[in-house]
């Protein structure tokens, strides 16, 4: 006579974790010098891997004593029988035995696989042909509850229930190793959705937050579309918690009033920044932000910088969105002083700039600046410059972190054309692209690399400001060369030019969890001509040292010069920061 079980998938769940090696150290020599394997299953088969994990995980944290350490053996091997009934084998038999090498036998036995699959009520079977489980396949607890999630989340977005609930049962003939696998769907009733409505907020206004409602009273209610408002609050930066509060059931007509109810973050920091360059000497960079600056998420930034080279105050104040979803708005503002070899400059500008994403990690920009300065170069003449300029730009980014990118590119391009008002300049267009690249080679090995190209038509390189022509050479383009130390000189002075081209490669090890080493090699050169030329690079390459922080590493790099050396005054360059170089 056939028996038949009655249970849940999810009792036989075990525990999942990563994938680890067969033979697993979990203490040290200096402990109980205990390992311990796993043996009887093929080495190819994926359930080898999660078997092996419940094991590893088990033992973790587990006391220096003999009790606890036998009440764990035995309690992985239950674990590890779970598992494999998890799987799809509830054949299985697992046995232990102590020595030197713990070891966990494992007999699988028949795998049990899917006979039917059916949705009660029936009237949902339609729904099947989209999930991701069929008939013949492994009895395996994960692809039963994905499939379950994935019918849930189907029926969400065909009904308007108020309660929607799913379920599953399994129906096991150990005689055929067969599974009969039926899903059960409890709906509430149908509704719609009523007032959005905000509770906790202090500081942030209501009309900013009720922009993000997608929704309008009457329309289909859905456990989704509350989630994706909710998604759309969080993701503001402005709140360390929003909770959804619905009532136990609907009001007369079916109607559902949703509340949010929101704990706000601290919305004001303040950040530091210190670097230590051989040609600039050491700099400082102190900021402050205000994170919802008028009560609509609107985000203030001012910076003070520091150091022998620069010293100068930027704001922005940008706010997002602007006029329709996926826009924004920056108006900024700056006033600094400047002295380097190529020039000295005192000046004050402001400007604005309109953001729109064009796609997923591509965006686009325009806007314009008006910048006043005074600026004294290399022919020891004072200049008094007002200059204009409208400016558009274009940027994919696709790197998983800004300041220690693993994989990824980054590719801009902008085109800035200026006008001086006070007519002491030619028009010219300044014109830059550049592309960078990260390549994870293996977890801890990650090759990256970079090529920017400028070129400036219009004007002769005496008639552009000395603010505006390109430079070369330093921290942030060729290392090994102090700040503006590649390109054209006059005299002792450099004279910067109409066009850019600058490379670089670098091979990044993370050797530990906090301590890094890299290997570059950068080259580049700046031209009077418009067209950049690679007929003089100066190259210089080095090593440097990374430390990992919750930040982001901080930066130390030595730069040697190899070639292009003729108006170098250091043998080599020394750069400390916050970030990588790129």
């Amino acid at each position: 006579m056939r028996v038949f079980h009655c249970l849940s998938i999810v009792a036989c769940c075990g525990l999942l974790s990563g994938c680890v090696a067969d033979r697993l150290n979990f203490w040290s020599d200096e402990d109980l010098h205990k390992r311990y394997e796993v043996t009887g299953l093929d080495d190819r088969d994926p359930v080898q891997s999660y078997i092996t994990s419940i094991v590893a995980n088990g033992f973790e944290d587990v006391p220096d004593n003999q009790d606890d350490i036998d009440y764990a053996q035995e309690a992985v091997r239950l674990d590890v029988l779970k598992g494999m009934r998890s799987q799809g084998y509830y054949d299985a038999a697992v046995t232990y035995q102590d020595g030197d090498i713990g070891r966990y036998t494992v007999v699988a036995g028949g795998v049990t696989r899917i006979k039917s699959i059916g949705v009660m009520p029936r009237s949902y079977n339609k729904y099947l042909k989209n999930l991701s489980i069929s008939v013949d396949d492994p009895l395996s607890a994960s692809v039963v509850l994905k499939a379950q999630a994935d019918l849930h989340k189907e029926l969400q977005v065909e009904n308007c229930a108020f309660a929607l609930e799913v379920g599953h049962k399994v129906l096991l003939d150990p005689a055929t190793r067969m599974a009969a696998l039926t899903f059960h769907v409890t709906q509430g009733q149908e509704a719609s959705f009523g007032a959005a409505s905000f509770s906790g907020q202090e500081s942030v206004k209501d009309d900013y937050l009720r922009q993000m409602v997608s929704w309008k009273e009457g329309d289909c209610f859905r456990h989704d579309t509350i989630a994706s408002v909710r998604g759309k609050i969080m993701a503001t930066g402005l709140f360390a918690n929003v909770d959804i509060k619905l009532p136990e059931q609907a009001e007369d007509g079916g109607i559902i009033p949703v509340e949010f109810v929101l704990k706000e973050k601290l919305q004001r920091s303040v950040r530091v920044g210190m670097s230590y360059y051989t040609d600039e000497g050491p700099g400082a960079v102190l900021g402050w932000e205000h994170r919802n600056f008028l009560g609509a998420g609107e985000k203030f930034n001012a910076n003070l910088t520091l150091s022998l080279r620069e010293q100068s105050l930027k704001t922005k104040l940008t706010k997002s969105p602007f006029l329709r979803k996926g826009q924004s708005i920056a108006f900024n503002a700056f006033l600094d002083r400047e002295d380097t070899d190529a020039y000295e400059t005192f000046g004050m500008g402001v400007g604005f700039g309109v953001k729109r994403s064009l796609g997923k990690n591509f965006s686009g920009r325009v806007g314009g600046d008006i910048k006043v300065t005074r600026i004294k170069d290399e022919s020891t003449e004072t200049e008094n410059f007002a200059l204009l300029s409208p400016f558009v730009s274009l940027l994919y980014d696709s790197r998983d972190n800004t300041l220690d990118p693993h994989k990824g590119v980054v590719l801009s391009g902008s085109l800035h054309p200026f006008i001086d008002v006070l007519g002491q300049s030619n028009p010219f267009l300044k014109a830059k692209i550049g592309a960078q690249s990260y390549y994870s080679v293996h977890d801890k090995v990650v090759l990256a690399g970079r090529l920017h190209v400028g070129s400036i038509i219009g004007a002769n390189t005496d008639d552009i400001p000395a603010t505006e022509r390109f430079y070369a050479g330093g921290g942030g383009s060729v290392r090994g060369f102090g700040y503006q130390e590649v390109g054209p000189f006059e005299g002792n002075d450099p004279t910067g030019g109409r066009s850019l081209i600058v490379g670089s490669a670098e091979l990044r090890f993370k050797m530990t969890e906090t301590l890094g080493a890299v290997a570059f090699v950068d080259a580049g050169q700046v031209d009077d001509k418009v067209s950049p030329s690679v007929d003089n690079l100066s190259i210089g390459a080095g090593v440097g040292f990374r430390y990992y922080t919750d930040f982001g590493p901080l930066r130390l790099d030595v730069g040697v010069p190899l070639t292009g050396k003729d108006n170098t005054e250091q043998n080599f360059q020394v750069y400390i920061s916050i970030g990588q170089a790129f």
